[in-house]
């Protein structure tokens, strides 16, 4: 299976999605640099520290969203956070520890769902997911 890696990226200073561009990462972890472009097309090249990166899951919603890590989704009356977890993107209950009532391998219900936002971007609906 070939897919691309993507991602987007959280400015964590000035609280905004940003496009990624490109990641330079050295072997020794001593230089990790992320260019991203802003909304507005301003380019910047910034330490990846300064960012929370949010990786494409490889799936869409059934509105043809793609789905990435920290979206929370909708599906069957349902809401969950997208997180990486047990070496797959799982639906899971929150942010907390994750524990046997995770929904799911995201798998099972990404046709079904919608992406209605994520969590930097609209915190209030973390209080939508049911634990």
């Amino acid at each position: 299976m070939n897919r691309e890696i993507e991602c987007k990226a959280w400015d964590k200073n000035n609280e905004e999605m940003v496009e990624v561009i490109s990641i330079n990462l050295k072997p020794d972890q001593t230089y990790q640099m992320l260019a991203v472009q802003y909304p507005d097309g301003e380019v910047i090249e910034e330490y990846l520290d300064s960012f929370e990166l949010l990786w494409y899951t490889g799936l869409t919603d059934k509105n043809g969203n793609e789905i990435y890590e920290g979206d929370i989704i909708e599906f069957f009356g349902n809401s969950a956070l997208v997180r990486f977890a047990w070496g797959g993107f799982v639906a899971a209950d929150g942010e907390g520890e994750l524990k046997h009532t995770t929904k799911g391998d995201l798998r099972g219900y990404h046709a079904n769902s919608e992406v209605i936002g994520n969590k930097f971007e609209n915190p209030e609906l973390l209080e939508t997911i049911q634990q």
